[in-house]
């Protein structure tokens, strides 16, 4: 079984999605292509275990996106809702299909992608409260 959804495409500012000291649990990814491109797609799966429940259709998977040289997000962000449910301390997993990645402004320097599980909030500026994070290169 798939656990995915189409993602939902919202307008924000995220400023930091895992901020240091304070993303909760290390996340583990992995992603096809194995080196993403800048500009590309990119399917990551993520896993691991949180602290807290994952309830379905209400947890999400969120991904902010960065450029290494401006240290602020870059393009539209990403949006997954869970559509199954894990007790806090049950392994998960989630896929997330064909992520766009931005294009970057200057190709002498990487991009990055914060990944967040976590419960929604209102904030714009900070729209998951984390359970988790994982982190990823683009070039």
């Amino acid at each position: 079984m798939v656990n995915a959804v189409p993602h939902q495409l919202r307008k924000r500012v995220i400023t930091d999605l895992c901020p240091e000291g304070q993303f909760g649990s290390l996340l583990f990814r992995t992603s096809t292509p194995f080196f993403p491109i800048a500009g590309g797609k990119v399917t990551y799966v993520i896993n691991g275990t949180v602290d807290e429940d994952i309830t379905a259709n209400k947890t999400i998977l969120e991904f902010a996106f960065f450029e290494k040289s401006i240290e602020k997000p870059i393009g539209d962000p990403y949006s997954q809702v869970f559509t199954q449910s894990y007790k806090a301390g049950e392994p998960f997993n989630i896929t997330a299909k064909d992520v766009s990645l931005p294009k970057l402004s200057d190709p002498n320097v990487y991009g990055y992608t914060q990944m967040a599980v976590g419960a929604p909030t209102s904030d714009p500026n900070k729209p998951v409260d984390p359970y988790g994070c994982a982190f990823d290169f683009f070039y």
